[in-house]
């Protein structure tokens, strides 16, 4: 069997990175896989990109303008990730009718990458793995405990509070028609993504899924602690707490401001030796203006390799993952197959992830103390950590191994084609 994986980028974001491991999970596997992508960052020969000419890097920044100029009429709109796709992509369209694939999987395809129209025009079998609610709304990636997308989504708080908000119902509109006109089998990474889209108007009667995101175990795995703090010329004496995603400190939904007030609670009710902690950020750089944190900071930057990660991870006591809200973070994933335990609150995907008091703790949601008391319960305990930090891994390996993800995948594009082999 043939397998073509359409995703915005390669390499960047949790979607892409979550989609390129299964590429490449395939391809162990001697399946035929390749990705194409809008915005390649790699050189890697398997991964295909139309805008190596010019004419097509034109298109795809036409289409992007577009999109941004139909939100614009809202100007009070929340300043988060929220998609038209209104525009077609023609050559993409016409690539993936004229090629041999048998099965076109989506991703994330947003930022223009396909229209809502292109998809009822593709004539081959779709898998979708929804990384985030965009599929199943009127434009928003994360609803914001917004239900409107079990309705009409007429009334985006996202783009305006005050008024009706006609683009946000007319996408949703257009998804119920381009979808209706396929047989699409739709993948959750999360039981709450699934239960989400279960409950959505435009997916309540479709072939939905839950296939988590696999990883690579011979890549994250455990190393000795200390051998991985030298590397990073990190004080072999301290303890390190972790948090990090592609745009950590600047997107309100990772909850970097609550991680900061949980600290400072932290460090005034359970430690005294402040000195002995610091804080690891990677995703950010250090900004001009100091954080006002009770600990030291240490800013890591944009990390774009697996090796560099995995160092990372495990030169860390405790991974913090306080977002508001989540699908299944391929950072907890990364931490837990590193053997360090997690601490998030409870919410999203995050209980498929974390069990509470076994391989981390989570926290009621947006309770700053709780955040802090499940800090304080990870790393009071130096027994306890030994048996968190096994639990993590056994978890991982168990339920994230992209070997097992990769048979999963393999089962479904087989019952799809109808056939064993292909």
């Amino acid at each position: 069997m043939k397998i073509l994986h359409v995703n915005t980028n390669d390499i960047e974001g949790g979607a892409a990175r979550a989609a390129n491991r299964l590429h490449k999970g395939l391809l162990q596997k001697n399946i035929y896989s390749r990705m194409i992508v809008n915005n390649k960052k790699t050189d890697d020969f398997t991964v295909i990109t139309l805008n190596t000419n010019k004419l097509e890097r034109i298109k795809t920044k036409i289409r992007l303008f577009l999109d941004e100029k139909l939100k614009s009429i809202y100007f009070k709109r929340l300043k988060v990730t929220w998609s038209c796709n209104l525009f077609c992509n023609k050559s993409l369209v016409n690539f993936i009718n004229k090629s041999n694939f048998d099965i076109v999987h989506f991703h994330w395809i947003n930022a223009s990458m396909l229209s809502i129209k292109d998809i009822k025009k593709i004539n081959k079998p779709i898998v979708w793995t929804m990384h985030d609610m965009w599929p199943f709304t009127g434009g928003c990636h994360y609803s914001d405990n917004c239900v409107l997308y079990k309705e009409d989504c007429n009334k985006c708080k996202q783009l305006s509070n005050k008024k009706d908000t006609f683009l946000s119902g007319y996408i949703l509109k257009e998804k119920y028609s381009s979808y209706k006109k396929k047989s699409i089998v739709y993948v959750t990474p999360s039981e709450w993504l699934e239960k989400c889209s279960k409950e959505s108007f435009l997916l309540k009667n479709s072939n939905i899924k839950v296939i988590p995101n696999g990883i690579d175990l011979k890549i994250f795995k455990k190393l000795d602690k200390n051998f991985c703090k030298k590397i990073l010329n990190l004080d072999l004496s301290k303890k390190y707490i972790l948090f990090g995603a592609m745009t950590s400190t600047s997107d309100k939904r990772k909850g970097y401001d609550l991680l900061k007030r949980a600290l400072s609670f932290f460090k005034e009710k359970f430690y005294l030796k402040d000195k002995d902690i610091v804080l690891l950020v990677f995703g950010a750089n250090k900004p001009q203006n100091n954080e006002n944190l009770p600990f030291d900071i240490n800013y890591l930057g944009q990390i774009s390799d697996d090796i560099t990660l995995n160092i990372i991870y495990n030169s860390a006591d405790v991974f913090i993952a306080p977002s508001r809200e989540d699908n299944l973070p391929n950072t907890i994933v990364e931490a837990l197959s590193c053997g360090v335990p997690c601490v998030a609150f409870n919410v999203g995907g995050m209980i498929d992830l974390i069990e509470h008091k076994n391989n981390g703790y989570l926290a009621e949601p947006f309770n700053i103390e709780d955040l802090a008391e499940g800090i304080n319960f990870v790393l009071e305990d130096e027994n306890r950590w030994n048996n968190l930090s096994e639990n993590a891994l056994n978890k991982a390996q168990k339920d994230y191994n992209i070997n097992d993800i990769s048979d999963k995948y393999i089962d479904l594009y087989k019952k799809i084609l109808g056939c064993d082999d292909k």
